[in-house]
């Protein structure tokens, strides 16, 4: 036994309900059928749908009410952070038509070979590389960022592609003469451009907490810069937003005849400051409020604490550990008495000093041969 953490398949079960009583009944009966003695589960680890997360009624729920207050919920926090976006886009109406629209868009082009052959073709023209659309979906954690970066890469040439097949007079012309009008509403253009640094911030959020190597500190970290990143987002004045006005001026510039006047770029900055402050400004505060909600900093702090098991952590300072000790005997106050802080005591004598003696041999084997290298 070395006290690491085994992973181990058990069994996969038919479930003929999707409620989280039936779900529960289930993995009880199974397990208790094994012989697994379930009243010493300490953490259960489902998705964060409501199913399982539910604070009074979900799967993890009844597992704490059943065997064990102090169990703790282990998530999927991509999968929460999905969740966390989607919940904002459905509070707020322009956005979640824009990425509605943005799905139509990509299904229009990639559904027919000979669509998607012109619009190659047309980046070709404007000697662009071909970019692949990408489809955003609800439960693949990237791709809403990918889609929209995939859109704005391409926008002339969508633009040019749309407006080509509509001239065609064809069945697909209507199709194609209403995502044209979308693309080209300045409205709609300012909505998909804002929304690349947002969602861009969040898949960075995304790609970090699945590090294996991250521990709770990290992710704790990650969390406050993209929280810092989205209230940075919500001020209109902001590089990024100025940038954002200038593509769209551009695109403005060539997907029109006429010339557009210094009076007509002034109204595209008023209406864009209304759209920002009306739709875009409030997805920002419901992404970071969502955000907020799913994360339970208090179950990140504890699990932390366990971080002081780790060989590698352990140091000669003689209050090392005391404070996490306390916090998990806290947590788990009906298994564990204050008697464990004199064992953590008695556990630090002998094993602090050589692993400090261990980790500095290592150190010096390693200096000792990068001095070794040519």
């Amino acid at each position: 036994m070395t006290g690491a953490p085994c992973e181990t398949y058990v069994s996969l079960l038919h479930l003929k309900n999707k409620d989280a009583e039936s779900i529960f009944n289930s993995i009880v009966t199974d397990l208790q059928m094994k012989s697994i003695d379930l009243s010493k589960t300490r953490f259960v680890s489902f998705d964060d749908a409501a199913v399982f997360s539910g604070i009074h009624n979900g799967v993890a729920a009844r597992f704490r009410a059943a065997f064990n207050i102090a169990i703790l919920f282990i998530y999927c926090r991509a999968h929460s952070l999905q969740l966390a976006v989607i919940s904002a886009a459905e509070d707020s109406p322009d956005i979640s038509r824009s990425l509605s629209a943005l799905k139509s868009l990509v299904n229009f082009i990639n559904r027919s070979s000979v669509r998607l052959s012109l619009f190659e073709n047309i980046q070709d023209i404007f000697r662009n590389q071909h970019i692949k659309l990408i489809q955003p979906g609800d439960t693949r954690w990237l791709t809403n960022s990918l889609a929209i970066r995939s859109l704005l890469q391409s926008y002339q040439s969508l633009l040019i592609t749309l407006e080509s097949i509509y001239n065609e007079n064809n069945e697909d012309s209507a199709e194609a003469l209403g995502l044209y009008n979308m693309l080209s509403n300045e409205e709609t253009a300012f909505i998909l451009h804002a929304l690349r640094p947002i969602l861009d911030t969040l898949a960075t959020l995304s790609k970090s907490i699945q590090i294996k190597a991250a521990d709770f500190k990290q992710l704790q970290d990650f969390l406050t810069s993209t929280l810092l990143r989205l209230e940075q987002l919500k001020d209109y004045s902001s590089n990024d937003y100025v940038a954002i006005i200038e593509t769209i001026q551009k695109l403005s510039l060539t997907s029109t005849t006429t010339r557009i006047s210094r009076s007509s770029i002034s109204n595209l900055e008023l209406n864009v400051s209304e759209v920002f402050s009306t739709k875009v400004l409030p997805f920002i505060e419901n992404v970071i409020n969502n955000i907020q909600a799913r994360v339970e900093h208090g179950t990140l702090n504890l699990l932390n604490c366990f971080m002081i098991f780790d060989m590698e952590n352990l140091n000669d300072n003689k209050d090392y550990g005391d404070e996490e000790i306390r916090t998990i005997q806290h947590h788990y106050a009906s298994d564990i008495d204050e008697s464990i802080m004199y064992e953590w005591k008695t556990f630090q004598v002998p094993v602090s000093p050589p692993a400090a003696q261990l980790s500095k041999k290592k150190k010096n084997i390693i200096n000792n041969k990068s001095n070794d290298l040519p």
